[in-house]
């Protein structure tokens, strides 16, 4: 038999035990058995009162197994065994060391939450909790505790010849609240109470939240558009909560794919802000349960660039000219009536004025984008320049417009009536000479068809 027998205080134990008696005996049926310890009688098969201890076995089949009910401290000791019939017999190995522990001392007669392991939010679990194993009959209180919300609780027990094991199993579906938190089974015997605990690992899709430091008052969930300076540096946080741990990715808005980890969070580090930044990035999580994303538009602000003139002739659709650089020229037909129209890139939109350089003076003519030209005289030339500028600088434009004459700008092909001013006069005589010649014959020939 067991030579060492550990039972925790207020729980019970079976110990099983078997004799022989020497050759040539026989057990009668009256024979009798009894436990003591070196001081005390504790029981005997011969008691018909009911007390803590109890020899289970029957002594005339050599059994001599004890059970003990709700131990004590005070019943740690050496335990010996007496045979009683036509002889009477101590036996030296039959004297078990039997050891009363504090309750649940000993880990492997701790309860145990089953199983242990993790489970998917928004899906059905049964868990199960055991207690060790007690006298039956006696059934313990078993209580549950935690964040989750049982739907369904039930007691049942797994009998043995001698003890009892009894289970409690409940029935709940697990959120995503629950991951990392702690469910409790306390097990109650009497006065007496055990607690075991788990910590539910429940698994669950990304979910995410975009943030950036410094415009957290900007961003809202239903609005993520964000305005930022030229020039700027900035960090775009892409915050992930999922389990188990999500892929986390940014791109561009046609896919382009910036960053990508698997973490918790990740970061879009974006420098020198200019205007090839100014788009819609997103963030996408994905895990074995699901996926999510978000995007982040980022509009910017910048001074005035590329200012450009578009010269219109008499109205804004006859088109003439646009000009990107400085120091453009264009020439024009006196009398024409011009529209010079002055454009800017820039956030916020520009405030437009117009200066006419002239010969003698400058003048600031107009704060419009549109400016109407006009009353040139012939040879004269201004030049324009068109300013544009917001609270984050200026840029301008200038064009030199000179105005000629009509029949200068049309450059036709000198005719007959110019040639009467350059040709010698004598050349002049003989061509007037040759021209009566010709009338006169042609009137001959018309004379003689007559």
């Amino acid at each position: 038999m067991q030579k060492h027998v550990t039972v925790q205080k207020g729980l019970c134990v079976h110990i099983p035990c078997h004799f022989t008696v020497p050759k040539g005996e026989i057990l009668s049926p009256t024979a009798t058995g009894i436990w003591s310890t070196y001081r005390t009688k504790l029981v005997s098969s011969a008691d018909s009162k009911k007390t803590r201890f109890t020899l289970t076995g029957e002594v005339s089949k050599g059994d001599c197994s004890l059970l003990i009910n709700e131990a004590k401290l005070e019943d740690t000791g050496t335990y010996k065994f007496r045979l009683e019939d036509t002889l009477s017999y101590t036996y030296n190995s039959i004297q078990p060391n039997i050891k009363v522990t504090d309750l649940w001392n000993i880990s492997k007669k701790e309860p145990y939450i089953s199983p242990n392991r993790s489970m998917a939010a928004g899906e059905e679990v049964m868990l199960t909790c055991t207690a060790p194993e007690w006298c039956t009959g006696i059934a313990p209180v078993f209580t549950w505790k935690g964040s989750i919300r049982i739907t369904e609780t039930r007691t049942n027990a797994l009998l043995h010849p001698y003890t009892s094991t009894y289970m409690s199993n409940i029935t709940f579906t697990p959120s995503q609240q629950d991951h990392n938190t702690s469910l409790i089974c306390t097990v109650t015997y009497g006065q007496v109470s055990a607690i075991t605990s788990i910590i539910l690992d429940v698994e669950y899709p990304p979910s995410m939240n975009i943030t950036m430091p410094g415009y957290e008052r900007l961003l809202t969930q239903e609005n993520k558009s964000v305005t930022v300076i030229e020039g700027e540096s900035l960090n775009i946080w892409c915050t992930v909560t999922s389990n188990p741990m999500a892929n986390v990715t940014w791109s561009t808005e046609d896919g382009l794919i910036l960053s990508t980890t698997i973490n918790k969070s990740l970061t879009l580090a974006l420098r020198n802000i200019s205007l090839s930044n100014a788009a819609t990035y997103r963030c996408l999580a994905w895990n074995s349960h699901g996926n999510t994303n978000d995007s982040i538009t980022l509009s910017l602000e910048y001074p005035p660039k590329e200012a450009t003139i578009c010269i219109y002739k008499s109205n804004p659709d006859g088109l003439l000219d646009c000009y990107f650089e400085e120091n453009s020229f264009e020439e024009v037909e006196e009398g024409t009536s011009l529209s010079l129209l002055c454009t800017a890139k820039s956030n916020p939109t520009s405030n437009v004025s117009w200066i006419r350089h002239g010969q003698t003076n400058i003048q600031n003519i107009s704060a419009k984008q549109l400016l109407n030209v006009t009353q040139m005289g012939v040879g004269s030339t201004e030049v324009y320049i068109c300013w544009a500028e917001n609270k984050y600088g200026q840029a301008n434009r200038s064009i030199t417009i000179k105005v000629t004459s009509a029949t200068k700008q049309q450059q036709k092909p000198p005719g007959i009536m110019s040639a009467l001013f350059v040709v010698p006069p004598l050349v002049i005589v003989l061509l007037l000479i040759s021209a009566f010649i010709m009338i006169r014959n042609k009137r001959s020939q018309l004379t003689i068809l007559i």
